[in-house]
């Protein structure tokens, strides 16, 4: 190849994508060229003129590498999606016992947070907010409200971690969305969280979302009082001529 040898070729190929196999054929008997080669992590090296049964052994040796990285991969990826699936799970009874004054003291708040690797620190001021689709979700075929779930979740999910807040979102009451955050400097975090995810699922499923954001409360441990209060904003909020983010 003008410009370049067979190892630098390799080398940057390597460089690119390291999951790339490479089988170098090459007319260089020289050990220091061959463990050049295997240093890259070349599969074989053969030498020319090449036996057609050798190569065939060496291709087959490649191709049952590449399907096994193929499978870890899969396998990893599954394992990432339980994990993750889990701990939606786990955020949701979490949620629902926050909310239901079902902990039993501080500290279990405090583990089970740092448990999940939540952002929201339990000895701060919290907030409580729900959100929910003001459409009877009856009235929805069942996709649709799959999607609203999902969007809800995930639209909150995303903009915690854009603005850096510390809080815990999860799906409640199954058509509900909770989401409860660090309020040290009052509420204008939540509220302006709330009304990004209302304008999202407004513009990508045409449904109206309503939102009651409850009031501070001293910590994590009695999120449930502003839980309460954020409950009967939302309901309020969902009567007809109310302004949906109460």
């Amino acid at each position: 190849m003008p410009g370049i040898d067979g190892l630098e070729f390799v080398q940057r190929a390597k460089e690119l994508n390291p999951d790339c196999e490479a089988l170098m054929i090459s007319g260089h008997e020289e050990s220091a060229y061959i463990r050049q080669a295997m240093r890259f992590d070349a599969v074989d090296y053969l030498l020319k003129p090449v036996d057609i049964d050798e190569l065939d052994r060496v291709v087959c040796k490649i191709v049952a590498r590449i399907k096994t990285r193929s499978q870890q991969r899969r396998t990893w990826e599954e394992m990432a999606r339980r994990i993750r699936d889990s701990r939606e799970l786990w955020a949701g009874k979490l949620v629902e016992r926050l909310a239901a004054r079902a902990m039993p003291d501080e500290d279990e708040v405090r583990q089970q947070l740092k448990f999940l690797g939540s952002a929201l620190e339990p000895d701060r001021p919290v907030a409580a907010a729900y959100l929910g689709v003001v459409d009877s979700l009856e009235e929805m075929e069942f996709r649709e409200r799959q999607a609203a779930r999902v969007l809800l979740l995930a639209a909150a999910e995303r903009e915690i971690e854009t603005r850096g807040i510390g809080a815990l979102a999860a799906l409640h009451d199954a058509d509900l969305l909770a989401v409860i955050a660090n309020a040290q400097g009052g509420t204008g975090p939540l509220v302006e969280l709330s009304r990004a995810v209302q304008r999202e699922i407004g513009e990508r499923l045409g449904r109206t979302v309503a939102v009651g954001v409850g009031h501070c409360v001293p910590d994590a441990y009695h999120a449930h009082e502003s839980c309460r209060s954020a409950r009967a904003e939302l309901i309020g909020a969902s009567l007809p001529g109310r302004d949906r983010l109460a």
